[in-house]
């Protein structure tokens, strides 16, 4: 039986828990079946073309203790953390460091973040979380370019290799 004919999803048992998985085609010709557990506890199995359903779950369930463990080890790491609403008084990290954030509305200013002696000042003229977010998700992208511009332009004299500086992309992950 074929890969693609098969279902896209799986799920075995472990002790008392059910571990739901993502079937997906591997690319490469292995013949393995090979197990990712990402930080948001999706189990995915990417299996060989020539792979029956039976032989990915069975597959998964000789993994099973391993993945058990690591869907552990990820959702410790998000045990502590707050969900953020981007209120004034919230900590936010930039480069290392927690800054207090301070949300102003001024309905006659334009919208602007600024980072003055550990407070990350919000200026905007509705005082709504979104808002507050996306001003300060750009500030975020605009400081980053500059970060990276700066520390490749440090690296460029070591990198004989390389004529031109290359461009820089920024890319996010999904939340």
């Amino acid at each position: 039986m074929k890969n693609q004919a098969i279902q896209k999803e799986g799920s075995i048992q472990y002790g008392d828990i059910s571990i739901n998985f993502a079937i997906e085609p591997r690319l490469s010709d292995t013949p393995k079946v090979l197990i990712k557990v990402h930080p948001d506890c999706r189990v995915v199995a990417l299996a060989p073309s020539m792979a029956s359903h039976e032989e990915i779950i069975e597959a998964v369930r000789k993994r099973a203790r391993w993945v058990y463990r690591q869907m552990k080890y990820f959702e410790a790491q998000y045990e502590n953390i707050l969900p953020r609403n981007y209120v004034s008084g919230e900590s936010h990290f930039y480069l290392g460091r927690r800054h207090l954030l301070k949300v102003k509305e001024d309905t006659k200013c334009t919208p602007e973040v600024k980072l003055l002696r550990g407070v990350l000042e919000v200026k905007t003229k509705i005082t709504k979380p979104e808002k507050t977010k996306e001003l300060l998700f750009e500030w975020y992208r605009e400081r980053a370019k500059e970060v990276f511009d700066r520390r490749l332009d440090q690296v460029m004299p070591q990198t004989l290799w390389i004529k031109e500086k290359p461009s820089i992309r920024l890319l996010y992950p999904k939340r």
